[in-house]
């Protein structure tokens, strides 16, 4: 069987998240707070891997990275779209409030 290739549709790349360590991010307004892994992140947006799934639009703030340092400016993800895999867990992909700087990308991983 073949498929074709994946169209993509990003104006900027995202590359593999493998450079970005486990993240712990807050559910607004819960105030929920969870670990999840990265599976792709760009300057606009990343994916990420997540055991549940969310409502579309729900808002994630970025707490910190594998080191436990917060970034200097607050970040929030807003979930654009989710996708179980077959594995169960689901791929989140989120769009930032605003674009990761230098020293977001050294504090997160």
């Amino acid at each position: 069987m073949e498929t074709s290739p994946r169209i993509e549709h990003r104006a900027v790349p995202r590359v593999p998240g493998d450079t970005v360590g486990p993240l712990k991010l807050r559910v607004e307004p819960m105030a929920l707070s969870f670990s999840t892994n990265v599976r792709d992140v760009s300057i606009q947006g990343m994916g990420l891997i997540a055991d549940q799934a969310f409502v579309l639009g729900t808002s994630f703030v970025v707490e910190s990275g594998p080191s436990g340092i917060a970034l200097p400016k607050e970040l929030t993800a807003h979930l654009r779209h989710a996708t179980m895999l077959p594995d169960g867990r689901w791929l989140l992909g989120c769009r930032f409030s605003r674009h990761l700087t230098t020293e977001d990308f050294e504090r997160l991983g």
